[in-house]
């Protein structure tokens, strides 16, 4: 759709009819009527100031001396404040339509009584938002239940680059699985290894757990080698973080307030399947046990820096401790 801007004289012509309409209605009477017959008039004189100019739908927003303008619904209106931020006019014709600003996704919302731009939590975002568009990605299909995911190869090893979505009726709750594939499923730690509930902390082997045929869950070697060749930020989207730079494609979402909002610099877990790197947690960073609790295995953790800790409760509703989410590497060839 053509888009246009304010010519001069447009400019004089409307910004005069507009003062004079501002003025008008600021010296109006008091009554209802008087009110009602002054907004109407000024709208009219407002629409006369834009009938030489096409209507558009796109959303563009025009701003004449300061003041933005959108045409939406038939008729030209002022922009309000979170268009103004989004640059967009939330109007019919972007229904539905969504744009990232300032690492959150906005989606529009347009009725005939009201248009706005509605904040988007991260398991209504679509997932393409999360990934580096730069980066080339390969894809593997879990043949249990059709769905396909993105994989990328970092530090020799094929990696998931999102979080499995698989679904286990008798060992995964269903308020731990996200209807989005954006986030995936939170598994404890004996579910994600497919392991009996007495084991504990393992050691050895590889565990494809609940992975698709040719994948395993990553052990601790496998992601230190990943943390020593990629930084931190690189390794977080750049949608919800703050400082993700996402230059590995490695896509790491935010997964707290998952269900309200798209959250800036919180925290992201996965399963690690054992812990036998170095001394101890002197290679890792992990934090160690202070308190007498339940081991369920260890996690590695995402926020502000990474490190191994263990898998506990912490508290009861969070997916933090107890729960995680899990990355999926292939097997070596």
């Amino acid at each position: 759709m053509k888009k246009f801007s304010f010519n001069n004289s447009v400019r004089i012509t409307f910004l005069g009819l507009l003062s004079a309409c501002l003025f008008a209605c600021s010296n109006a009477g008091s009554t209802s009527s008087a009110d009602t017959s002054c907004d109407d008039d000024c709208q009219k004189k407002t629409d006369d100031a834009f009938s030489g100019l096409e209507p558009d739908n796109n959303g563009t927003i025009h701003r004449v001396e300061n003041v933005d303008y959108v045409f939406d619904n038939g008729e030209w209106r002022e922009a309000t404040e979170t268009e103004t931020m989004v640059g967009k006019g939330c109007v019919e014709a972007l229904n539905d339509s969504m744009v990232m600003v300032d690492r959150k996704v906005r989606q529009c919302v347009w009725s005939e009584c009201e248009s706005y731009w509605s904040s988007l939590a991260t398991s209504k975002t679509p997932k393409n938002f999360f990934f580096n568009e730069s980066v080339k990605y390969d894809s593997v299909s879990d043949k249990r239940d059709g769905r396909v995911y993105r994989t990328v190869e970092i530090a020799g090893k094929t990696w998931m680059a999102e979080n499995l979505a698989y679904y286990l009726a008798y060992h995964t709750n269903e308020t731990d699985c996200s209807k989005s594939l954006t986030v995936g499923c939170f598994y404890d730690w004996h579910t994600a290894l497919a392991v009996g509930e007495e084991d504990s902390i393992a050691s050895g082997g590889t565990y494809r757990g609940i992975c698709m045929e040719g994948f395993h869950v990553p052990d601790s070697t496998e992601w230190k080698a990943l943390l020593d060749l990629v930084p931190l930020d690189g390794l977080k989207s750049y949608l919800g973080w703050s400082s993700g730079t996402n230059e590995s494609g490695f896509s790491v979402v935010p997964m707290n307030d998952v269900m309200s909002y798209t959250p800036i610099e919180r925290y992201a877990d996965f399963v690690v399947a054992n812990y036998s790197v170095g001394h101890r947690c002197i290679d890792l960073g992990c934090m160690e046990r202070e308190e007498a609790v339940t081991v369920y295995g260890y996690a590695a953790s995402f926020d502000s820096m990474v490190k191994f800790t263990l898998m506990v409760q912490r508290n009861k509703g969070s997916s933090r401790g107890l729960k995680a989410a899990l990355r999926c590497v292939k097997d070596s060839e």
